[in-house]
């Protein structure tokens, strides 16, 4: 997870005559050599473990400029470049967006074809090395602009300038996410993270109503990813739906018509025999599968899902009694008997109190209970792949 650096521009970091010289040979546009050269020095720069300083001084140096320049050109070094500055520094990302990132990003990506850009379509990058996977994403262009824009979008600013048009480049976005097969190598994967991007607009009004339009069924659309091989897209997508859970005036349609309690529950049953009354009113995806039944191994992902149930709960009384009626709780009590992480546990608890508590409680007490908790977990939530960092890329 990012750590801003708040005071950027009052950090008394002078600039050194080679940084001063790196960010003279990005801007030298009539010289696409010494450009080339220079993106490469930039990427691996600000790649270090411990380059926190080396990218203060360089933003103070107005390197985002030219490497946003290079975006046009496709360069995949750049883009890395930014992701890294993206990350630890506040005004690495206010230079970003006050510049046009994300509208140079929507740019490079709006005629793009699901097979993305190769290396070779711009004369910025280099070949991939021998022995080295051609189709892995670490060399894609478009999966690492994906990545810069979901950095962008942490922020309301880049959000907003996504959801422009009534969402018109998400829904490209979404269109390119939604093509790619379910048992694609998470590896090969260029377009998991719009997920991410998904993730972080619907924490606007805007993106929640995106994804809730029933014209487009985008939402229909994305519950499968909650099953993905790829942790990327299913962090991404939970992430999504504990959002729209959240828009209290819908959570009756999401139960009702949409069926989401099913599609949420599901990753959260593992191979413990379910009881036969227990089984009465439970939908029968749930305890098919028996003891051959996986149950979902992603903490971030579990903790998602639970709050995404919180969000439900409190959103009355009538969706609680629904929800238990559906067998949640068995499902839930068997989850955190197995489950490790005292974060989880504690959001199950939470669940189980408030659906349970109805059952002796007068109408409206439960409801003022979770109205006093539910500020905990209204977040922002950035789902973080361990083997796929959104801070510093080399």
């Amino acid at each position: 997870m990012a750590l801003y650096l708040d005071n950027v521009a009052d950090a008394d970091i002078p600039i050194s005559d080679d940084q001063k010289d790196l960010i003279e040979f990005l801007s030298q546009t009539d010289r696409t050599d010494i450009q080339k050269v220079a993106a490469d020095a930039a990427a691996a720069l600000t790649a270090s473990a411990n380059s926190i300083a080396i990218k203060v001084t360089l933003i103070k140096g107005n390197i985002v400029k030219p490497l946003l320049r290079l975006l046009s050109s496709k360069s995949l070094m750049a883009i890395k470049a930014l992701i890294n500055l993206s990350c630890d520094c506040h005004n690495g990302m206010d230079d970003m967006l006050n510049n046009g990132a994300v509208n140079r990003i929507i740019e490079m990506c709006r005629s793009v074809p699901f097979e993305g850009f190769k290396l070779s379509c711009s004369e910025y990058n280099d070949p991939v090395k021998k022995g080295e996977n051609p189709d892995s994403v670490d060399h894609d262009i478009i999966n690492n602009a994906m990545i810069l824009l979901a950095n962008l979008t942490r922020f309301d600013e880049g959000a907003v300038l996504v959801m422009r048009d009534d969402g018109a480049f998400l829904t490209h976005l979404m269109a390119r996410f939604l093509e790619s097969k379910a048992d694609v190598d998470p590896k090969n994967d260029r377009w998991q993270h719009v997920s991410t991007i998904l993730m972080n607009v619907t924490q606007l009004d805007s993106g929640r109503r995106f994804v809730l339009k029933i014209s487009t069924g985008v939402l229909v659309k994305i519950l499968p990813e909650i099953r993905s091989k790829n942790v990327v897209r299913r962090r991404g997508i939970c992430g999504t739906i504990k959002n729209v859970c959240f828009d209290k005036e819908s959570c009756y349609w999401l139960l009702m018509e949409v069926g989401i309690l099913q599609h949420v529950l599901y990753p959260l049953v593992g191979p413990e025999e379910i009881d036969l009354d227990d089984r009465i009113g439970m939908d029968p995806s749930l305890w098919l599968e028996g003891d051959e039944k996986v149950r979902e191994e992603d903490e971030q992902v579990k903790l998602m899902l639970v709050e995404t149930l919180l969000g439900l709960c409190a959103s009355g009384r009538r969706n609680r009694e629904y929800m238990r009626s559906k067998q949640t709780y068995p499902i839930l009590k068997m989850l955190d008997l197995v489950e490790e992480s005292e974060q989880v546990s504690e959001k199950i608890s939470d669940c189980v109190n408030y659906v349970r508590r109805d059952e002796e409680g007068k109408d409206g007490e439960v409801d003022k209970v979770i109205k006093e908790n539910m500020e905990k977990v209204k977040q922002v939530i950035k789902p973080l792949d361990e083997t796929v960092s959104y801070d510093n890329v080399d």
